[in-house]
Order: structure tokens, then sequence, then C-alpha cells
């Protein structure tokens, strides 16, 4: 049998293609993984966990359903959205969780009266900046940006409306049983110390420029390759 070897163009963008749609599944797996286990970690709990971990499905798939109903299909540069998502609606989902171990006392509705104003106002202002990204020429970057955005505003609606309905029951112990130390207390001293560090740090960056110079900026297609 014949072997028949096929270069150009048409191989070089299939190949990278291939290696994208690889590259960008294996770190939302990833993404989903690393995110179980730190939830578990910290939280120390199983029950939120799964139902977080559900919440994001949720939302990924949504977010999915909605993307193939607005471009038909998928690119595989875009399928990066879904670790971005995910990351987004796990800090919501542990925001919700802390005021339910908090407030035992308060219900979804209460949870949701507390934590409204900064999940919609950082899943808003998250789609704005990614939403921006519908302005460029690269379709796969508009793509990606606007599943992004799409799936913030999914993320935010699924967790206040559906998980702050759920995190009540899922609350084993309050949080003030647990007998945790006390938040320090800002002081004058630990305020001037980090502006301080903030100072050494821009110096720093400066020193870096000067010595270094500018990072050169790569027009060329080197980065799309495998």
């Amino acid at each position: 049998v014949p072997e028949v070897l096929i270069t150009g163009e048409p191989a070089f963008m299939a190949e990278t293609g291939t290696g994208i749609e690889g590259d960008f599944t294996n770190t939302s797996i990833l993404t989903f993984v690393l995110i179980s286990v730190l939830f578990l970690v910290v939280l120390r709990t199983l029950r939120p966990l799964v139902n977080v971990m559900l919440m994001i499905l949720l939302t990924v798939g949504i977010t999915l359903a909605i993307g193939g109903i607005m471009f038909g299909s998928i690119t595989a540069m875009s399928m990066g959205f879904a670790a971005v998502v995910q990351g987004l609606v796990v800090d919501y989902g542990a925001l919700i969780y802390r005021y339910a171990m908090l407030h035992p006392e308060l219900d979804g509705a209460g949870i949701r009266a507390r934590v409204r104003m900064g999940i919609v106002g950082a899943s808003i202002t998250t789609a704005v900046v990614f939403g921006m990204m519908a302005l460029g020429n690269f379709p796969g970057l508009r793509q990606f940006g606007l599943l992004v955005a799409c799936g913030t505003i999914v993320g935010a609606v699924i967790m206040l409306w559906v998980f702050t309905e759920i995190a009540p029951s899922l609350v084993s112990k309050p949080i003030s049983s647990l007998n945790l130390p006390p938040l320090p207390v800002p002081s004058l001293h630990s305020s001037r110390s980090g502006v301080v560090f903030s100072i050494l740090l821009v110096v720093c960056i400066v020193l870096v420029f000067v010595v270094k110079g500018l990072p050169r900026f790569d027009p060329s297609m080197s980065s799309m390759r495998p």
C-alpha cells in the first residue's frame, strides 16, 4: 500500500487545530480537577463540592448550547472558555457557601440578597472585558471572548438563583463552631509595609525594563506552530 504524505498550509492548519483542541480540552479537564481538589481542601466537606461541580458542568453545558445556536460550530481555540468559566463560577460558589456558613439563620433569599450585588457586578465587568474581543479581527478570539462573556453571565444566574437555594442545606457546621482563629485586624504598620513593598515592586519592574528593555513584539506565525 503506497504511503501518501501531505505538506503545505492545509496539513499545517489541520495539525495545529488538532493540537490546540487537545491542549484546551486537557486544560479544561485539569482545571476541573484542580478546582475540585482545592475546594475540598479548603472546605473539607464533600456535599458542597459535588453541588458546585454540578453547577459548573451545568454552566458549561448551557454555554456550549448557546454557542452552538449562535455560531453553529465551536472552534478549537474557543474551547478554552471552559477553563475560564470554571474558575469564575467556583468563586461565586465559594462566596455563597461562606455566607451560608457565616449566617446559618439565612435562607436562600437572604443569602442571595447579601451576595447579589457583588456577583452581578463581577460577572458584568468580566463579561464586558471578554466581550470586547468580539471587536477583533481573529474569528477564534472573537468566539472565545463571546463564549467566556456568555458563560460568565450564565454562571452568575445559576449560582444566584439555584445554588443560593440549596447552599443552606449543605452547611453541616456553621463557621462559628469550627473554632477558627480570628482574622487579624490591619494596623497602621501593616499598611505602611504594603506601601513600601509596592514601591519596591515598581522600582524592580522599572529596573528590569531599563536593563532588558520592553518585550519584543513577534508578528510572525511562530506562536501557532506545534
